[in-house]
């Protein structure tokens, strides 16, 4: 049969090391804390390849012989369902023809789950029949204790742990915290992109979680180093990119992991033998077309002040003063309290961040394929 092409720049998920883009300072960093049992904290923007990078580090630890364990908490909703998902990252690291893996089953057979197989991956999923109050008594208790008695060292990712904020149970997080501190066989990556509520929980002198880890920030891939990775993975798949078009595909994507990524993939997918300039043009316009269906649903679901807030700040590309009057009279925003009301419902959203830039807070839209379709609509 013939071998499937693999392109070289994957949108969904960690493909292996031959498809990372760098990142050695940031592994380097996580690996040195974990390794030496220091907890980790790890936030950055949505798509900026934080859970790849989880699984980069997971890659290297397991070849030191580390137990790694991902959970990715962002679909949970409560205690119950947390430790249902906990179970079942546990199951699915190591199967039970496993040597680690028959003394996890062993231990997870004991708690009297109920054992399904997903239809499609055919993985497991792990449920109880158990209520919250013992859910929240044993069972998490007696995961975390199995896994602490395993004969290696065990790495856990919580990944968008700041979901568990939203939960209905009550002290959930000093709970939580008492239930790890003690352990001296596993270590802890909390990670998650929502960062005022992820910053809140680990900074905040008053929550159980204050200075318990170290604190990572994940920003943008240096330019130059994504230009490297960029032309080295055209020539790669013997198609050659020029500077001036990578520059272009780096400033219009900000830089940012995903967008890049996916830039490249379907300029990949093109298959020219030299990629021009033009070629990159198409791409945009493609990208922007798919999606204009959803983006005018954005549109029917927000209220209109926030939308026409919304479109300026794609128009200006950042925004640090908008309740100044030369920004809200040019795009007709109404009042500076308005304003106001509009940024915090489009911050609660997402829709728009927040971040630093010059010594100075500016606001930008952010889903950049997003923001450049606004930066095209004209407005009534």
């Amino acid at each position: 049969m013939e071998k499937r092409f693999k392109n070289p720049f994957p949108v969904n998920g960690y493909q292996g090391q031959e498809w990372f883009c760098n990142r050695k300072s940031e592994t380097s960093s996580i690996i040195s804390a974990l390794t030496n049992g220091r907890n980790i904290t790890l936030h950055s923007l949505r798509r900026m390849g934080k859970t790849d990078l989880i699984h980069h580090v997971f890659h290297q630890l397991n070849k030191k012989g580390f137990i790694t364990i991902y959970v990715d908490v962002f679909a949970t909703s409560n205690l119950k369902h947390f430790t249902e998902t906990f179970a079942t990252a546990i199951a699915r690291a190591y199967p039970e023809e496993n040597t680690i893996g028959k003394t996890i089953w062993s231990f997870i057979k004991l708690l009297r789950p109920v054992i399904s197989y997903d239809d499609l991956s055919q993985k497991p999923e792990i449920t109880f029949g158990l209520s919250q109050e013992e859910i929240k008594n044993q069972t998490i208790q007696q995961l975390l204790s199995m896994l602490e008695k395993l004969p290696k060292p065990v790495i856990i990712a919580f990944d968008e742990f700041q979901q568990i904020t939203q939960y209905p149970e009550k002290r959930l997080e000093a709970w939580l915290r008492s239930s790890i501190q003690s352990l001296k066989n596993i270590n802890f990556i909390f990670s998650g992109s929502q960062q005022h509520l992820l910053g809140q929980m680990f900074t905040e002198t008053s929550r159980p979680f204050f200075d318990s880890t170290q604190m990572h920030s994940l920003t943008k891939i240096q330019e130059e180093e994504y230009s490297i990775f960029i032309k080295e993975k055209f020539s790669d798949s013997e198609m050659k990119i020029q500077d001036n078009e990578i520059q272009l595909i780096l400033k219009w994507t900000r830089s940012h992991t995903f967008y890049v990524q996916m830039v490249c993939n379907r300029l990949i997918a093109l298959n020219p033998k030299i990629i021009s300039e033009d070629d990159v043009k198409s791409i945009f316009t493609v990208i922007l077309q798919e999606n204009e269906t959803t983006y005018f649903n954005y549109k029917n679901i927000l209220p209109e002040n926030q939308w026409r807030l919304l479109s300026a700040i794609a128009k200006e590309g950042s925004v640090s003063s908008p309740t100044a009057n030369s920004f809200i009279h040019q795009h007709r925003l109404g009042s500076s309290s308005a304003v106001l009301k509009s940024v915090k419902a489009l911050l609660d959203k997402e829709f728009i961040y927040q971040e630093v830039f010059d010594n100075k807070k500016v606001l930008t839209v952010y889903d950049i394929f997003f923001s450049h379709w606004l930066e095209k609509l004209k407005m009534n």
